[in-house]
C-alpha cells in the first residue's frame, strides 16, 4: 500500500471511518473522518505522541475509530 506523504510507515491501522501510520521515527499520521478530528484525504501528523511502538484499533467499539498507542508495555 502506498499513502502519499508517507515514506517510512512501519504499519497502518485502519477502521471503519479513519486510518493511522506509524512510521519509523515514531511520527504518527493521520487521514480519514477521524485524523486529528478534522476529515482529510490527506496524511496529518498528529501531535503530542512519543514513544510509540504500535496502533491497535478496538474493533468492540461503537464507533470503531478509537485507536491505542502502545508504548513498550502500556497501552494509552
Amino acid at each position: 500500500m502506498s499513502v502519499s506523504g508517507v515514506s517510512t510507515a512501519v504499519q497502518i491501522s485502519a477502521a471503519a471511518q479513519g486510518a493511522y501510520a506509524l512510521c519509523s521515527d515514531g511520527t504518527i499520521y493521520a487521514w480519514g473522518s477521524n485524523a486529528a478530528t478534522t476529515p482529510t484525504t490527506s496524511p496529518v501528523v498528529v501531535t503530542g505522541t512519543q514513544n510509540v511502538t504500535r496502533l491497535m484499533f478496538d474493533a468492540g467499539m461503537s464507533s470503531q475509530n478509537t485507536l491505542f498507542l502502545i508504548t513498550g508495555d502500556r497501552i494509552v
